[in-house]
């Protein structure tokens, strides 16, 4: 028989107990993410609630987890509760804060401040326009009009071929 390694401290060791005065052939397991606790069946999850008290290490629990990230989030739309790494006393790093960044700043900017899109990128539909007005009339040369060969836009009847 196969038996289970020591536990690594009370808190596991009261969960151990629980389980196995319920059923000895249940296996619990943590989470796959950070801070997501006990992931097993019911009995696993009241089992590790009712030795909660015992936990006494640095790690953030899974309503502290909670409890910080709402805080935080309520503080405005860009708020980001970041996850701060640390020792757990008991040879693994686990997340022993969650840290408030203010994101806004990298999601635009707030209208009527700083630079508007001219200033940003100068005048481009200024310069677009002025590139097509010598194509079609409105810009170059002396007399205003187009300069397209052998069409007179001078005085007299517009789009005339000259016979010249």
């Amino acid at each position: 028989m196969i038996e289970e390694p020591e536990a690594q401290n009370e808190a596991e060791q009261c969960i151990r107990d629980c389980i196995n005065e319920i059923d000895p052939n249940i296996e619990c397991s943590h989470g796959t993410f950070e801070g997501e606790g006990e992931t097993g069946n019911g009995d696993c999850q009241k089992c590790a609630k009712s030795c909660e008290y015992l936990y006494a290490g640095p790690c953030l629990t899974d309503e502290l987890w909670v409890e910080i990230e709402d805080a935080c989030m309520v503080q405005g739309e860009y708020m980001e509760a970041v996850p701060v790494m640390g020792d757990s006393g008991q040879g693994y790093e686990c997340t022993i804060y969650l840290e408030c960044f203010d994101r806004s700043d990298e999601v635009g900017d707030n209208p009527g401040t700083g630079l508007g899109i001219v200033e940003a990128v100068g005048d481009i539909m200024g310069k677009i326009g002025d590139f097509f007005k010598g194509f079609f009339g409105g810009g170059g040369d002396e007399d205003g009009g187009n300069d397209v060969a052998g069409v007179d836009d001078g005085p007299g009847e517009p789009g005339v071929v000259d016979e010249d």
